[in-house]
């Protein structure tokens, strides 16, 4: 899927989106928002708004 469709469906659709993948979308944001800035990542981690869970890696996945 390309990442205009992508964009097009979190942004529109969101509300369809189950608790777990709302949940997994926040993670990848604050990962890539935080990718340069390893303290920034330290305190998303520490409060954990960054998960690593496999839960949350099968749902990046794709």
């Amino acid at each position: 899927m390309d990442t205009e469709t992508v964009d097009y469906i979190i942004r529109y659709f969101s509300n369809l989106m189950t608790d777990n993948e709302k949940l997994a979308l926040k993670n990848q944001m604050y990962m890539s928002k935080s990718s340069d800035n390893t303290t920034l990542r330290n305190i998303m981690i520490k409060r954990k708004w960054i998960n690593n869970s496999p839960q949350t890696t099968t749902f990046l996945k794709d």
